[in-house]
């Protein structure tokens, strides 16, 4: 049943499954500063813009998008349209978070983009089940893989990476090609948003995910064991964020920029699994 619920001034609608978006938040008609932030930044983006507003010098109206980079990129070229459904909507970001991949693809569209956080990568599994031994067990042929989606998930690209580290490209071919031509590996459209609930039912047997997400999903009891990638290939995904060129708000994309990398908004980033920036790292391509 819906939830229809009407005052003076509001009317809310979720449906389940139908009619509610998780990932678009606030007013795009009145906002006066829009970001679009790789969705597997959801759990953060309250408490950063509570924290924005408190360091703004004036009042924010904010709307934002969290939704995969490569789905966000796709709006930015194609003029901010976005088809929910039947809704569609046309909305043009101030700042875009996401992969060095995506800011490449994007070099036309945005101003310089600067590191603001980095993240390694973890496996989940059903609370309960067999762990996995090893990365190599995401390629036999009785383990179902839930895979964010290479084409639209940065994460994805810095998945196949870690099983060439790990297995060499045939492991990552397995995984990624041979898997899903099976229906053993599935990809995801919004892993951060998909991943945890199906593996919490035990739809699949092993995701991938950001240590973040595992962090946030354990906190909130979903019924999930996690555990990181191995050292030996757990590549670094690195953060990027950019004012975009048209910027409908400048000087407050610019003020955002400001915040990102201050000590208040790395200290919000630690506290949900993130880490700061690190130039010295390795960096293995996101």
């Amino acid at each position: 049943m819906s939830n229809l619920e009407g005052h003076a001034d509001m009317v809310r609608l979720d449906l389940p499954l139908y009619d509610i978006v998780h990932d678009c938040v606030g007013n795009p008609g009145n906002a006066d500063f829009i970001a679009f932030f790789n969705g597997n930044q959801f759990m953060v983006l309250a408490d950063l813009f509570a924290a924005f507003r408190l360091d703004s010098d004036k009042s924010q109206t904010l709307y934002y998008e969290t939704l995969p980079p490569g789905i966000l990129a796709k709006q930015i070229t194609a003029h901010g349209r976005l088809d929910i459904g039947s809704l569609q909507l046309h909305v043009n970001p101030d700042v875009f978070a996401a992969g060095h991949q995506e800011m490449q693809q994007l070099a036309s569209h945005l101003l310089p983009p600067v590191p603001y956080a980095q993240n390694h990568l973890a496996l989940v599994m059903p609370k309960g089940a067999s762990n996995l031994a090893t990365l190599s067990d995401l390629g036999r042929l009785s383990v179902r893989v839930l895979m964010p989606n290479p084409m639209t998930e940065g994460i994805a690209r810095l998945a196949r990476r870690a099983l060439e580290m790990d297995g060499g490209p045939q492991l990552a071919k397995t995984v990624f090609e041979e898997k899903v031509r099976r229906q053993e590996t599935v990809f995801t459209t919004v892993h951060h948003r998909e991943t945890i609930p199906a593996i919490a039912q035990g739809q699949f047997d092993v995701g991938v995910v950001w240590v973040s997400e595992a962090m946030y999903a354990a906190s909130q009891g979903f019924p999930i064991v996690w555990a990181p990638f191995p050292s030996h290939a757990n590549p670094v995904g690195r953060y990027y964020i950019a004012a975009l060129k048209q910027a409908p708000h400048p000087d407050t994309a610019q003020q955002f920029l400001r915040f990102i990398a201050s000590q208040t908004a790395q200290d919000i980033y630690h506290r949900y699994g993130f880490e700061a920036p690190n130039q010295d790292t390795p960096f293995d391509g996101f």
